[in-house]
């Protein structure tokens, strides 16, 4: 089970970002390397967050919170408008999250525990999905003409 939880998250990084932004003519083989590094990377993160802070609750919800902050509004806008691009997703996507652990270090305090389950943590679940529509918005309407939607068919 532990592998597969490793293996989805080292795959999409070696893709995403080893084949299509760092590498592109990057073959199979090259592609497999590259996903072995993601995977031993990604292994010795886990073990260390969990040898330094075993409270997988907290984790848990941060994690869900980043996923709420990050994610959700350039999802909804990506499938219900669309005039949604590329860029506009992005900057949502990370305005969100830098919103949710800034504010949060800011407000709280700058340490694992502050920024992964800060007392009020529902203000920064509320705001910070809140904060990625804007700027989604916002950035998708700037770089309408520059970065057009693309449109996928099904």
């Amino acid at each position: 089970m532990f592998q597969v939880i490793l293996l989805a998250p080292a795959t999409i990084l070696a893709k995403n970002i080893g084949k299509d932004i760092i590498k592109p003519n990057m073959n199979n083989k090259s592609l497999l390397v590259f996903t072995r590094i993601c995977i031993t990377i990604l292994t010795i993160a886990s073990l260390v967050i969990g040898l330094t802070y075993p409270y997988v609750y907290e984790l848990n919800v941060f994690s869900f919170d980043l996923i709420l902050a990050g994610l959700f509004a350039p999802l909804v806008l990506g499938l219900y408008w669309k005039r949604t691009n590329e860029v506009g997703a992005i900057a949502g996507m990370i305005s969100g999250m830098i919103f949710r652990i800034l504010v949060a270090g800011l407000i709280e305090e700058f340490t694992f525990k502050g920024i992964t389950y800060p007392a009020t943590w529902y203000y920064y679940a509320v705001f910070s999905p809140i904060i990625s529509t804007i700027v989604t918005i916002i950035t998708l309407l700037i770089t309408q003409k520059a970065n057009p939607p693309k449109h996928i068919i099904v």
